[in-house]
């Protein structure tokens, strides 16, 4: 059973949450806005399988592998204006929706898809979900320095790839680990891509941080660019 005791010992990659069988795991947020998963001990049927899926708790000794680097840069003038990192992720989604498959990245959340993240402090919220289409890339472009709601994210992955259909996912370090551990592996028709992190800002202070720009420009804004 997971059970929370150090706070920096956990990510909040809500990989056990997804994995719990008896959906007895939720993720909720503290003082900050950040998330911990929380077991209701009377459903919970020990069998592990929270645990197993932690990548804090199963850390794969590091191996020295061959690597290769790119320096890249989208050769599209206006998804390259979009973007902070030269659009390396606009042309890797690309390639896979050209192929027929879905991508799951971070984006702020509209509609129906603020249900991913209720109860997370603040009007603006970021969270993972899926496109099909190469119109809709623009909705993950930009980079977001606050910590994505997983949600449902993870059992979604698994689902499209049970299709055999080609799967990205980019997010956190943790997140892609999450995910990996709560697959159980690494399927051949996934794809994943992480990026450099440090560290999440906590949700509390982005949530302030909007409130303030509302009332200093008069207009609720739909989205914040963190860099132009």
């Amino acid at each position: 059973m997971i059970s929370i005791t150090d706070k920096s010992k956990c990510c909040g990659c809500a990989a056990c949450a997804q994995k719990c069988p008896k959906q007895c795991i939720s993720m909720e947020y503290d003082a900050e806005g950040c998330e911990y998963p929380v077991v209701n001990a009377d459903q919970c049927i020990d069998c592990g399988l929270c645990e197993k899926a932690c990548p804090v708790l199963n850390v794969d000794k590091d191996e020295p592998k061959s690597q290769r680097a790119f320096l890249v840069q989208h050769n599209d003038q206006k998804v390259l204006a979009e973007s902070t990192s030269g659009g390396a992720f606009t042309a890797l989604a690309q390639a896979v929706i050209a192929n027929g498959g879905i991508v799951f990245g971070a984006g702020y959340l509209r509609g129906e898809q603020l249900v991913r993240a209720e109860g997370a402090p603040g009007r603006l919220k970021v969270g993972h979900f899926s496109v099909e289409s190469v119109d809709e890339l623009w909705r993950f472009r930009n980079s977001k320095y606050v910590q994505s709601v997983v949600g449902p994210a993870y059992p979604e992955v698994k689902q499209q790839l049970k299709t055999g259909r080609e799967v990205l996912f980019i997010g956190t370090p943790c997140q892609c680990e999450g995910l990996l551990r709560f697959l159980g592996g690494k399927p051949a028709n996934l794809r994943v891509a992480d990026f450099v992190c440090r560290a999440n800002p906590a949700r509390a202070v982005f949530a302030r941080q909007v409130e303030w720009l509302d009332a200093k420009v008069g207009v609720k804004g739909e989205t914040v660019l963190f860099r132009d």
